[in-house]
């Protein structure tokens, strides 16, 4: 059955399910339409009721006829119509049954007649231009039409191609002649081989290389697969991230540099998951899928120590004095040196210098802002912040330049930076002056020409003397004014003075 007569049928049985002719013709083909107006207008006629009278009439002539026709016959010669009294004695006892097939029958002829009258119309063959090139179709149908299984033909019959001569299956085709244009098809890259014993490097910025077999490094610019005993590193200025079978990721900052020592990221409904990486330098930031089941581990070592993530967020930072520190952003980590074990939870940090046990955890400190004044003690967004040894200062931040801290608090309160990054220098409304010292005041200072302010946040070199050369860094006020930041004594080798900024 093709398509047409399956949509008939459906709008038939529809119709005889009561729905209205006005909705179940809608989206029909033309023909398919007429034929179930027509349809629709037989169901609505109505059977002639039988007339016993003329029955009885009709009977007795047709007999006569018989009687006639058989006495004209020569004799022995068989009568024929034995099968005309037969179907009219069955037409007589089932007239509705009659009448309702002989309506089918014309449904069904008007139906042949559309179905021949369409096929001789779409029968033209269409060439098919360069600039579109499809394959003809073919007005063959799926199956047996209604029509086919009507007449008495079977799936088989109708599904059985007849032989046909070469004019007729000769279909259009486009001429062999150049299309004007070719099909690029690029070769496509080979998929990553991704699994629970491999990690997904990506997230790449800036020079990122990959430590091979034979210890050469090979630079990556596009997502690469490592697995246990690969090596990445970062340059300045770069980053990258290693994202794990299980979710978990782990994202490398600047300079830094991290091996794969056991890999083996099973999600939950397959099994544990082990992850064991040791960090040689640098900064990373571990963000841990949460797991419950007793048996996983992720695990980040250090030149110090070690520590082991238990559902969690945390950074781990490796200064060049080989002194690790563990901040934990959520959850808990447990920090191990020397068969020593500190449980560190979120907003902590302790701190492992080589050979010695973990440092009890402290809070941490975060900040942003101006800086106003350097030295051992830096002042930042109006904040103090102690420095020491271990502090690392990044992009040589001066006063009056906007940075970002991280520190932490001592049990006495007192705030110790960790990392003093620059985010950008002196704004535009700053001035550097070198001069010499005319006069010093408590406020303000006479160097050359000009007056530079004082405040509390002003930091001054206590050596400074009358008829130095200092070097002052400021800002402009609103009002013109220059208000120092931070005076230093310097030795004189250029002119006598140097003013750069803006003077209102």
């Amino acid at each position: 059955m093709n398509e047409l007569d399956e949509l008939l049928q459906e709008r038939l049985a529809k119709l005889e399910a009561g729905e209205p002719l006005t909705t179940a013709w809608e989206d029909l083909p033309e023909e398919t339409a007429v034929a179930l107006t027509l349809a629709a207008e037989l169901q609505q006629l109505e059977l002639p009721e039988p007339d016993e009278t003329a029955v009885v009439a009709q009977r007795a002539a047709v007999l006569r006829a018989a009687q006639q026709q058989a006495a004209a016959q020569p004799n022995g010669a068989p009568a024929a119509t034995g099968w005309l009294n037969a179907f009219w004695a069955w037409w007589r006892g089932h007239q509705v049954i009659a009448w309702s097939a002989a309506a089918v029958a014309t449904i069904l002829l008007l139906f042949m007649v559309g179905r021949l009258f369409n096929k001789d119309t779409d029968s033209a063959p269409t060439v098919a231009e360069p600039e579109d090139v499809r394959p003809a179709e073919s007005d063959e149908p799926d199956g047996p039409s209604l029509l086919d299984r009507l007449l008495g033909r079977d799936e088989e019959d109708a599904e059985t191609p007849t032989e046909e001569t070469p004019a007729e299956t000769e279909v259009a085709v486009a001429p062999e002649t150049d299309p004007g244009f070719q099909t690029f098809l690029p070769f496509l890259s080979e998929s990553l081989a991704v699994g629970p014993q491999t990690a997904v490097l990506g997230d790449l910025q800036g020079v990122v290389s990959v430590q091979q077999p034979d210890g050469s490094w090979t630079q990556v610019s596009t997502l690469s697969s490592v697995a246990a005993g690969s090596r990445v590193r970062t340059g300045e200025l770069s980053k990258a991230s290693l994202t794990f079978y299980d979710g978990s990721v782990a994202k490398l900052g600047p300079d830094s540099e991290i091996s794969i020592e056991t890999l083996d990221a099973q999600r939950p409904e397959a099994g544990f998951r082990t992850v064991v990486l040791t960090q040689w330098r640098g900064d990373s930031t571990h963000d841990v899928q949460f797991r419950n089941d007793g048996g996983s581990r992720y695990e980040v070592k250090s030149p110090s120590g070690t520590g082991i993530a238990r559902g969690t967020t945390f950074l781990v930072s490796v200064l060049p004095d080989l002194t690790s520190r563990y901040t934990v952003l959520k959850g808990r980590v447990d920090v191990t040196s020397i068969n020593v074990t500190v449980s560190v939870l979120a907003g902590q940090l302790s701190t492992i210098g080589v050979n010695l046990p973990p440092s009890d955890p402290v809070f941490q400190v975060t900040g942003e802002g101006e800086v106003t004044a350097v030295g051992e003690t830096w002042t930042i967004g109006g904040q103090t912040f102690a420095t020491d040894d271990q502090t690392i200062i990044v992009g040589n931040p001066q006063v009056g330049d906007w940075v970002t801290v991280l520190g932490h608090l001592l049990d006495d309160g007192t705030k110790v930076a960790d990392q003093i990054v620059l985010v950008r220098e002196v704004p535009e409304n700053g001035f550097a002056l070198t001069a010499v010292v005319i006069e010093m005041g408590a406020d303000e200072w006479q160097l050359g020409d000009l007056v530079v302010l004082l405040d509390e946040d002003t930091v001054v070199d206590p050596d400074i003397e009358l008829d130095d050369w200092v070097r002052v860094v400021g800002v402009v006020q609103p009002d013109g004014s220059l208000l120092a930041r931070q005076i230093q004594r310097v030795v004189p080798d250029t002119d006598p003075f140097e003013f750069t900024g803006v003077v209102q």
